[in-house]
């Protein structure tokens, strides 16, 4: 009889171990992004991610780091919105956001090869995979808020 409670209860643990939610739906995240192709040198941007099922809105507001430490910033207005859908492979999760809203952001334009020069969107790419304490893009760190 305890052998099968031993069992019993080792069966239960494995089940519930396995059903711990590893998953990014209904979350937010944030990290701290630096962009290269600004014109200011170092621009950076406190980027949340919110996942839901299997979309996402990143969210990249500029700015102005106030120490050395990058852990004191202060807002600067723009606020760039991007939308995108999450492809899962394994442990790894990628997604390209695409912009579709913008507080004062310039436009972006393509000159294509026979000079014609138009519009375009701006994407952002993201790669990597989730951590203990949310989720790690680009090399970066975000953190569920």
């Amino acid at each position: 009889m305890e052998k099968t409670h031993q069992i019993i209860l080792t069966f239960l643990c494995l089940v519930l171990s396995s059903c711990q939610n590893n998953s990014l739906n209904g979350k937010t995240l944030s990290g701290l992004e630096e962009d290269e192709y600004f014109d200011a040198a170092n621009q950076h941007f406190q980027t949340n991610l919110t996942f839901k099922n299997d979309s996402v809105i990143v969210e990249r507001n500029s700015v102005s780091i106030t120490t050395d430490e990058k852990s004191a910033f202060k807002k600067t207005g723009e606020m760039y919105r991007y939308k995108g859908a999450v492809k899962k492979n394994g442990n790894k999760l990628s997604f390209v956001a695409v912009e579709y809203k913008c507080s004062d952001c310039p436009p972006i334009v393509e000159v294509g090869e026979n000079g014609d020069i138009k519009d375009v969107l701006d994407k952002k790419k993201y790669e990597g995979y989730m951590t203990k304490n949310g989720a790690k893009f680009n090399g970066i760190e975000f953190k569920e808020n």
